[in-house]
């Protein structure tokens, strides 16, 4: 990830001219060897998001502070949306308040297809066990897609 390039930092202007156009050449130089490819930019990226999709990535890291909906529409059919749950809610949040952040992201963005539900940025290493097993625990019972063949869940067992 990087955050230098983020609305949080510079406009969507600034990162059109400066960040996106290398961006894109970068990830698409990846994707040709053959690389799968997630891009993460650090805050609230909903003014950027098209831009993102864009680049082409496999893969967009969103964080809490990006509105999910708008991130939904502008991927749709054409990359995979991960996140969006705060790191920071995941290290002081209760178990229950983590099972209610997941299920809310799960109902906005897992219809369709193309999402992972997931922290928004990296965990702190001092991250409950507790509140990561709610996640998992979470996408375990709630984050099937219609038609998922998909049966390995020891994979994910903590």
């Amino acid at each position: 990830g990087e955050s230098i390039a983020g609305p949080d930092v510079v406009s969507p202007d600034v990162y059109q001219e400066f960040a996106f156009p290398y961006e894109k050449k970068a990830i698409q130089e990846l994707k040709r060897k053959g690389i799968i490819v997630a891009n993460h930019i650090c805050g609230n990226v909903t003014s950027i998001i098209e831009k993102m999709v864009e680049t082409g990535a496999d893969i967009l890291e969103i964080d809490e502070k990006t509105n999910l909906q708008k991130a939904k529409k502008a991927s749709q059919g054409k990359t995979c949306l991960l996140g969006p749950i705060s790191p920071e809610r995941l290290r002081r949040g209760t178990p229950e308040e983590i099972e209610f952040l997941c299920r809310e992201a799960l109902k906005i963005a897992a219809p369709g297809g193309g999402f992972i539900l997931g922290p928004g940025c990296a965990m702190g290493g001092d991250t409950p066990l507790e509140n990561i097993d709610a996640l998992v625990k979470t996408v375990k019972r709630y984050g099937r897609y219609e038609g998922s063949t998909l049966r390995n869940w020891q994979l994910l067992d903590l």
